[in-house]
């Protein structure tokens, strides 16, 4: 196995720590739907929600990646090896194609999984969920190669997080507007929403599948 750093995040900051231990508890104000959906929308909000990452990955850069009934995300051509000081970067998985030189891939594995996926380092969500109005998420990386270098390695952490916080605001405005008294289940874009619609559509068949249960 790679080593890992967990990841904890204030939802109010972009603020992390690194430690080799479990991560704390946060307790955000969110939904494991709505962490979910903001998760397989990384093309639609990229410019406006991650100023930072669009610079290095645009709308146009990314591609949509749609497994109905078990995942959905998107995939980006431009992926960036992270660079220390000196310029050394983190070592590579073992045979890997052309593809990912400057290949990466998001997806959320329903219901409860989100996985980041580079040449060089992975990284997890696992979002327990503790009601309908909050989700603890656990937030691990893992690395190529078991030693890396610890600057480089904190440095990742920081970029990282940063990147994850940026969604917070996003997915618990998510929440509130669900509370909306005409709030009505909004709408699809066929062009950017397809892997937000293969979540939702899971959702609706296993709600489905319980009813048909429940009547028996």
């Amino acid at each position: 196995g790679g080593s890992y750093a967990a990841l904890t995040i204030s939802p109010k900051s972009s603020q992390a720590s690194y430690s080799k231990t479990e991560l704390k508890p946060q307790t955000p104000t969110r939904s494991p739907h709505d962490r979910q959906a903001s998760n397989t929308r990384l093309d639609n909000s990229s410019p406006w929600v991650h100023p930072g990452l669009n610079v290095i990955s645009k709308l146009e850069d990314h591609y949509h990646i749609e497994n109905y009934g078990h995942f959905s995300g998107q995939g980006t051509h431009v992926y960036q090896q992270l660079k220390g000081d000196a310029g050394n970067t983190f070592p590579d998985f073992p045979n890997l194609s052309e593809k990912w030189d400057q290949g990466g891939e998001y997806i959320a594995v329903y219901p409860n999984v989100l996985l980041g996926v580079q040449r060089d380092h992975t990284f997890v969500f696992i979002l327990e969920t503790r009601s309908t109005e909050k989700t603890v998420e656990h937030i691990h990386i893992y690395y190529a190669a078991p030693d890396v270098d610890p600057a480089l390695k904190a440095k990742n952490t920081a970029q990282w997080a940063a990147v994850f916080d940026e969604d917070v605001f996003v997915v618990e405005g998510m929440q509130k507007g669900r509370h909306g008294v005409h709030f009505d289940g909004g709408r699809f874009s066929p062009a950017m929403d397809g892997p937000t619609h293969c979540f939702h559509d899971w959702i609706a068949a296993n709600i489905q599948v319980y009813r048909g249960s429940t009547q028996l």
